[in-house]
């Protein structure tokens, strides 16, 4: 079977049907080339960090079954400090980043 999305026959690899950053397991054997795979590897990775914050909230496991961390902006009542953030961990815990002023 040739590559699914350019028609090509050298250096097929195995394609995942479902991004395996999303958790997706099953592949397809010799789906695609690897240029092509090198391509949607690329664009899957940047979806990845835009849908990071839905992943966590949905608690969406990757390949290896864990839940992404979320960068979060974070605020304390009462102190007066601008751009402090943290990363929101699946279990709702919020560890603040090291800031220097």
């Amino acid at each position: 079977m040739p590559c699914m999305f350019c028609g090509s026959e050298d250096n097929l690899t195995s394609e995942h049907v479902f991004p395996a950053f999303m958790g997706g397991e099953l592949e397809v054997s010799d789906g695609s080339c690897s240029r092509c795979n090198g391509e949607f590897a690329a664009w899957e990775g940047e979806i990845k960090k835009e849908t990071a914050l839905l992943l966590h909230l949905l608690q969406i496991k990757n390949r290896y079954g864990e839940v992404p961390k979320a960068k979060v902006d974070v605020k304390i009542r009462g102190m007066e400090v601008e751009g402090l953030s943290g990363l929101r961990e699946p279990d709702g815990t919020i560890n603040l980043q090291n800031k220097v002023q």
